[in-house]
């Protein structure tokens, strides 16, 4: 034990101001109410801030500020005597909504002396009476260390210091001393870097420190009230602290003791508060803390807070006091010695309308009655040199109260204001959204006096609500453009090392224990009139979203993501597509949850195929670091990566990874280039989460700028597997949900109507976030594909069969999403025809496994590409020999689209699958292989590759190409030198467009060793004929990419231009780097980036013809030219002449 004496006067003396917070604090009081129908008149049209010149100050502790006329001369004010004081100061603002809640900014009263201006200024902490202790407790304001105020010159002064006599005070007991409360408190660590916590010393090595603090004017005749919070985490263990004064231990009690803290990860700290009496003879407060461990293993052991409550003399301390008290004696009245006729005395109860009180006088001494208990008073000398303010900044006009109530708010720092207006155009343009994007700093402004607090989002929010109409409004959307982090003020050992800018985060709960605290950025949408105080039940009003940004680039890509996914140049069936994945253990619980959303998702409007990965389905590998399942790993990312449009994970995870097999994990999601980019949809613990230092993978999901996903509802915290099951099960009820004018929702109507909808109390789905914009449609195919005939019968008459080798025939005709025919439309139709349900049946792997059987659709009998024609097609093929035969239905999955972008799905299951037709024409021929290759046509026999080759062929056979896998031995396979076969081929296999039996193979190979290498293709027909053919190479490292051509899509440009580059590198991860020069050679813009490359042509990479500090080049003539780069070798371009316009 070591024991280390601070002289804690020091704290006082060196920071004089702080001894003025802490002693002389006071609580701002707001009328809480259960419920009120606020009315939109209520607020007010134009903001104080809408003109006139505006000056913002800080105030770090409660009490009398003084400004002087020398101070206000130097911030612009020419005439000091015109300057006003506007503002309610830095106490958190209430959770709660009232009619009472105070509405822009209020001015305040002031005194006035021939130098300086006077007010009465609350600083960031707060002190409020507890009638159970009969102590004074402490609240800091959780998002700000000082509290804010506004001066201007260009306001009439209107607010006036009322005045009440001070009573009859012949006869009555003189109060001469109150009750002071002080507090040291260190906010340095907190211990789950989650909820309002931050604790102080640390007690680990030291376990011994002692304390010293100097406490002017204390009352001896009563003992301080020392009441210390501590914290610690000791496992198989306890603590106890001891405290010591002048050489003696003082009394203990049960409160000084911590128990032990839990194994879970879950439980951060083990918090006490304990209270000893201590009766001083001197003005100076000395002790020694020790912490003394009983065994175990520590790992956590802080100091919260030591906070006194004492008695203290009634007089001016260095020319003002501030004082109340919670009980009054009968029959008493204050008395204030040492007062004069430049002393004022005010009733502060009421911070924002004081009254002055005129007491009696009588040699000095001031004597006045109180009216009740708690009342609090402060006294000054108007001419003593009380605390000052801080000039902050020049304000310029603003005016959030008088903006048209818009349908889309975006609320960001500062410095992604311009990315913000870019996505506000995006859906003025697209949807005809009324956006409004807005400083969060100016919320502040207007909504908390200057002051940062979260809940001055809520009020914005709040008064574009009323102004809709409240729940009969249109809806109301928000978007957080910027990451937050849970130290809100940035002043723990980490958080104060964050640089970038952030965003408020609503923390919920002491953050002692994750399952009880958590972040959730629905706070900012409970708007009903009674909300704030039970948000667990409260109704979700607003469609929120977050995107995380932590820097301009991520910005700029986040927007670029949302333009290209908007624009839809990638038509396919992967938007009929869905992913539902699951975890294996609990008792086969997540596998059977997710049965539930597929059952959901089959019986919706969504006309999806549903792709299940099931972990426990698969056969685990045990190696070093346990089990794993690198089957199910690669038919996951072979599943994203052919494209899906929407992904939904059930089971355990983290901040970077699913399942304890790490099925998905950080590396993967880095490495994630996808084109067609998902919603992913979560149903995990943390791994969305948003509000730490370091960026989870929900984040890089959502932020990657070539890849990931198009947005996540996913967590911020740690989730319940059961409650987990209302809030995904309400989202797949929603996500394919069409309104009343047959559209489909917006993301944040998904999950805002999914909260909704849970009816029990839960406060679970306040972890679940949207990361992405809340305002965004998936890319859902609206129009309706119907089939009418197979075989010539009339589907709705009849349920036809269909046998292997049957030749096939099916009509159908395209509706609008209203219904109608669409006798127009001309287009594309994409059939898939799909064999009747297998059985599957899971392994029961691990601890709590258990075995389970599902069915899913697995074998493919027909995969085609026809026309459509006034809307009517009509589609051909032949039924391969090898079938499931299991009499049972199967599915039709029809995706289609037209050059208008008009795109319709469909399903249709009426009809049976089984039986075999032997009276079908023979075929004894094997299908023509027309080309087989690597990377390109050039290629030939024995040429030289890199390590990881897009392999390429064209086959065609007329009675159709075998891609069933009901048979065995009749797969599609590639053989890598005659021991390595690949028999998922079958999946890269793409039909040719309104030619029955042809189609191309695009498989992709990697991680090739160096040298010679034999490859063979098989592919069989339908009738189990098979052909092959074989091709040689050689593999070399680090190979140089071909560059065919490099252009620009916009020249000459006037607003963008997309930059691609034509190579020999198909669908591979390149490197590209895009240099743009004036004509002087100097470089004036650098784009330096990794993607997946489209076949042979590089993805695109726009330039918004700014140069590198943002600034929009002018017209004229530039160069522009490339590297490329693939497996550390790399090929430069020549340089292009791009033209770029004037302005439009």
């Amino acid at each position: 034990m070591k024991d280390i004496t601070r002289h804690h006067d020091i704290f006082f003396a060196n920071r004089l101001s702080l001894l003025r917070i802490w002693l002389c604090i006071s609580t701002l009081f707001f009328t809480i109410e259960t419920s009120f129908a606020l009315n939109p008149s209520r607020y007010a049209t134009q903001s104080q801030l809408a003109d006139g010149y505006w000056v913002k100050v800080a105030v770090y502790e409660s009490g009398i500020h003084q400004i002087t006329y020398r101070e206000l001369r130097r911030w612009g004010f020419s005439d000091p005597s015109a300057v006003t004081v506007f503002g309610y100061g830095g106490a958190m603002l209430p959770e709660t909504f009232s009619e009472n809640d105070i509405d822009d900014l209020n001015q305040l009263p002031v005194i006035r002396t021939d130098s300086k201006i006077l007010f009465y200024a609350q600083g960031p902490t707060s002190w409020s009476y507890n009638e159970k202790t009969k102590e004074y407790d402490h609240e800091q304001n959780t998002y700000s260390t000082a509290g804010y105020y506004f001066l201007t010159d260009s306001k009439n002064q209107s607010a006036t210091i009322a005045e009440r006599e001070g009573g009859q005070t012949t006869e009555l007991q003189d109060i001469t001393s109150f009750d002071e409360h002080a507090v040291y408190e260190q906010e340095l660590y907190s211990p789950g870097s989650t909820g309002r916590l931050f604790l102080g010393d640390d007690f680990r090595y030291t376990t011994a420190k002692s304390f010293t603090f100097e406490l002017p004017g204390v009352d001896n005749s009563s003992p301080v009230k020392l009441r210390t919070s501590f914290g610690a985490k000791i496992l198989g263990g306890t603590a106890t602290l001891v405290f010591t004064r002048n050489g003696q231990t003082l009394p203990s009690s049960n409160t000084d003791n911590i128990g032990a803290g839990s194994s879970s990860s879950y439980d951060f700290v083990r918090m006490t508060s304990t209270l000893k009496e201590i009766d001083l003879d001197s003005e100076e407060l000395a002790f020694t803390l020790l912490f003394r461990q009983n065994g175990g293993s520590l790992s956590m052991a802080r100091l919260n807070y030591f906070r006194f409550n004492y008695k203290r003399k009634l007089q001016l301390y260095n020319g003002s006091i501030q004082f109340r008290l919670g009980q009054l004696p009968a029959n008493s009245c204050y008395n204030l010695q040492g007062y004069s006729t430049t002393t004022h005395i005010w009733d502060i109860s009421d911070p924002l309308n004081p009254v002055s009180i005129k007491p009696n006088v009588n040699n000095g001494n001031a004597r006045f009655v109180p009216t009740k208990g708690n009342e609090e008073y402060i006294a000054f000398d108007e001419q003593a040199t009380v605390a000052s303010v801080e000039f902050i900044e020049k304000v310029p006009n603003q005016n959030l109260h008088g903006l048209t109530t818009p349908d889309m708010v975006i609320l960001t720092p500062k410095e992604y204001i311009s990315y913000a207006q870019s996505i506000a155009r995006l859906h003025n343009e697209n949807d005809g959204m009324e956006v409004a994007v807005i400083d969060h700093e100016t919320v502040f402004n207007e909504f908390s006096s200057g002051t940062p607090d979260a809940t001055a989002y809520r009020r914005l929010m709040k008064m574009f609500f009323d102004r809709k109409g409240g729940l009969d409004g249109e809806p109301l959307y928000l978007l957080l453009f910027g990451k937050g982090l849970y130290d809100n003020r940035k002043i723990g050992e980490t958080g104060k090392y964050v640089k970038y800018p952030t965003l408020l985060t609503y923390q919920h709960g002491s953050g002692t224990d994750e399952r009880q605290s958590y972040t959730t950025d629905d706070y900012f949408g409970f708007l009903d009139d009674d909300s704030g105080n039970r948000i667990a039940s409260d109704k979700l009003r607003v469609n929120i979203g977050r995107l995380p940004i932590k820097s301009e680039q991520e910005a700029k890509d986040v927007v670029s993501k949302l333009y290209n996914y908007i624009e839809n140049n990638d038509k396919g069936s992967w938007k009929n597509q869905v992913l539902v994945v699951a975890d294996d253990e609990n008792y086969a619980i997540h596998m059977e949850q997710a049965e539930e959303i597929c059952s959901i998702m089959e019986n919706s409007d969504a006309h999806c195929f549903i792709n299940k990965v099931y972990t426990d389905a698969y056969t685990a590998e045990i190696g070093s670091t346990g089990r794993t399942y690198p089957s199910a790993k690669k038919k996951l990312l072979q599943i994203l990566d052919d494209g899906v449009l929407v992904v939904d994970y059930i089971g355990h995870g983290s901040t970077v990874a699913w399942t304890h097999e790490d099925l998905l994990n950080i590396g993967d999601i880095q490495s994630m280039y996808l084109k067609r980019l998902p919603l992913f949809i979560t149903a995990t613990c943390d791994f969305g989460r948003y509000d730490h230092e370091e960026t989870s993978g929900g984040e890089i999901l959502c932020l990657n700028p070539n890849g990931g996903g198009i947005a996540l509802i996913t967590t911020t915290r740690v989730v319940y597997i059961s409650d987990n099951h209302y809030l995904n099960s309400g989202v797949a009820q929603q996500i394919f949900k069409k309104n009343e004018n047959h559209e489909y929702p917006r993301l944040g109507d998904i999950l805002r109507e999914a909260k909704c909808n849970i009816a029990q109390t839960d406060s679970n789905k306040l972890n679940y976030t949207l990361l992405g914009d809340p305002a965004l449609k998936l890319l859902y195919p609206d129009y309706q594909i119907k089939v009418t005939e197979i075989n010539g019968h009339d589907i709705t008459q009849t349920t036809p069969t269909i046998q292997a080798r049957d030749s096939v025939s099916i009509k159908g005709e395209i509706y609008t999403p209203g219904g109608e025919k669409a006798t127009d439309y001309n287009g594309i139709i994409c059939p898939t025809v799909y064999d009747s349900e297998v059985t599957v049946v899971t392994h029961g792997y691990g601890e709590e496994g258990k075995a389970i059987e599902f069915k899913e659709r697995s074998n493919r009998l027909y995969v085609g590409k026809d026309s459509i024609v006034n809307g009517i097609f009509e589609i051909s093929f032949k039924v391969p020999r090898e079938i499931n035969f299991a009499d049972d239905k199967g599915l039709i999955n029809l995706y289609c689209y037209n050059e208008e972008g008009q795109e319709g799905n469909g399903n249709e299951s009426n009809f049976i699958v089984g039986g075999f037709n032997d009276d079908s024409n023979e075929d004894f021929e094997g299908p023509q292989i027309y080309s087989a290759y690597l990377n390109s046509e050039e290629f030939k026999y024995g040429d030289t590759v890199n390590e990881s080759p897009l392999f390429m062929a064209e086959v065609y056979d007329e009675s159709g190409i075998n891609i069933s896998d009901a048979g065995i031995g009749h797969q599609m396979t590639i053989t890598l030198d005659d021991k390595t076969v690949y028999t998922d081929v079958s999946s890269y296999f793409q039909p040719a467009l309104g030619e029955f039996g042809r189609g191309f193979i695009a498989y992709p190979l990697s991680g090739l060793s160096e040298g010679e290498h034999s490859l063979r293709l098989k592919v069989w027909d339908t009738e189990n004929n098979s052909s092959e053919t074989e091709i040689g190479f050689t593999v070399k490292a680090g190979l140089k990419p071909v560059i065919y051509d490099l252009y620009a899509d916009r020249n000459p440009a006037s607003t963008s231009t997309n930059f691609y580059l034509r190579h020999n590198r198909p669908d591979a991860v390149i490197n590209v780097n895009i240099s743009v020069y004036n004509l002087m050679g100097v470089e004036v813009w650098r784009y330096t980036g990794k993607g997946l490359s489209d076949m042979y042509k590089s993805y695109p990479i726009t330039w918004d013809l700014t140069n590198g500090s943002g600034t929009r080049v002018p017209g004229g003539i530039y160069l522009y030219k490339a590297i490329i780069s693939t497996d550390n070798e790399h090929e430069t371009t020549r340089s292009k002449k791009l033209c770029v316009t004037g302005r439009e």
